[in-house]
């Protein structure tokens, strides 16, 4: 077997060592079994393995899908997810993996066992001191939302790590591969939207949104709680037939001046318990940021307008775009923002 064949083969295997040793016996020539084991065999290694693995797509290109893709391909192996430090977030992961019947294992206060499959963990101090103290060697690594939670590990945590982000811009990992995601015919990016200026007055935004039968406004300017709340307390004695829920740490809805404190729960259980309701306001920040998707469970409902504040931070920026995504509905969608100059940075970022 030639040095030339050993490199095809290797280009096309997939996964771990054991193959490096095989290919050794495969070959009849000691010179080349010397060669290869003493002068090329790390090299391979690295070749073969790809350990660190970005996985890059649009803002709700197909993201989820991929990981479970990933997890899929790995089957027999032992991942470890790490999301952001989000209870909204992670319930909107179990509710998707059960649709995929995949069997979870979150790790939290009550539950620091790691088992043998698949492992939620969210990324705060206290999961990230967890896992510290454990040999982690034989897992697989997903960081969703990786340029901000990769940085609090070891970036030589497991054997292999799969990085998943829109906004890898400012990530120094040095990558041994990178998978784009290609958006389906039916994604929704930002060539797909109305774009209007804001100037902090609602009154044009909700005479657009009202025009239409029925949408999903979300106000996500905001950065106090305290303010989210007054202007949902404001907003709703202006339009009273409308529902608006304020998401924070607490999820409130408000109708007509009055609030009512909701069972927290996924987005999209939320919105289920409103199909009957034609429009629906969610105002919040944090949570209007990343890994959320503001669809309900059939994925027939979703954001038909955003107002959005643009900052001088593009990442920020572009992970806020939560009206984007892949809609089965042909929709019209429409985003207002505070500035145009911001928004052409921002395009040609993306």
């Amino acid at each position: 077997m030639s040095l030339n064949n050993i490199f095809n083969f290797l280009n096309n295997v997939s996964h771990i060592p054991p193959i490096i040793e095989n290919i050794i016996d495969y070959t009849d020539n000691d010179i080349l079994t010397t060669y290869f084991r003493y002068n090329i065999s790390l090299k391979l290694k690295k070749y073969i393995m790809k350990n660190d693995i970005l996985v890059y797509g649009k803002v709700q290109s197909g993201k989820t899908n991929e990981i479970i893709n990933i997890i899929y391909t790995h089957n027999c192996y032992k991942i470890i997810l790490v999301i952001q430090n989000s209870i909204m977030v992670l319930n909107q992961y179990i509710t998707r993996f059960n649709s995929c019947n995949l069997q979870v294992n979150v790790i939290d206060s009550n539950n620091t066992k790691i088992n043998n499959g698949i492992n939620i963990i969210l990324n705060n101090k206290h999961r990230r001191k967890f896992l510290s103290n454990k040999n982690l060697k034989s897992f697989i690594f997903l960081f969703d939302e990786a340029d901000l939670t990769c940085n609090y590990y070891n970036l030589s945590i497991g054997f292999k790590r799969y990085y998943i982000t829109a906004t890898p811009f400012n990530m120094k990992i040095p990558f041994d591969k990178i998978i784009h995601i290609n958006e389906p015919f039916n994604y929704y990016g930002i060539d797909k939207l109305q774009i209007d200026y804001f100037d902090l007055d609602y009154s044009n935004v909700f005479n657009d949104f009202l025009n239409q039968p029925s949408g999903i406004l979300l106000i996500s300017h905001h950065i106090l709680i305290e303010d989210m709340l007054n202007s949902a307390l404001q907003l709703s004695l202006i339009y009273p037939n409308i529902i608006f829920i304020t998401l924070n740490s607490v999820v409130n809805k408000i109708t007509n001046g009055s609030v009512k404190k909701l069972k927290k729960q996924s987005i999209n259980k939320i919105i289920d318990s409103f199909n009957t309701t034609s429009h629906l306001v969610f105002i919040s920040h944090r949570l209007s940021c990343r890994g959320l998707s503001y669809v309900n469970s059939s994925f027939t409902r979703n954001i038909t307008h955003q107002i959005l504040y643009l900052s001088n931070n593009i990442s920020n920026n572009i992970q806020k775009l939560r009206i984007c995504g892949i809609y089965k509905n042909n929709p019209t969608l429409k985003l207002y923002i505070n500035s145009f100059d911001l928004f052409k940075k921002m395009l040609i970022s993306i």
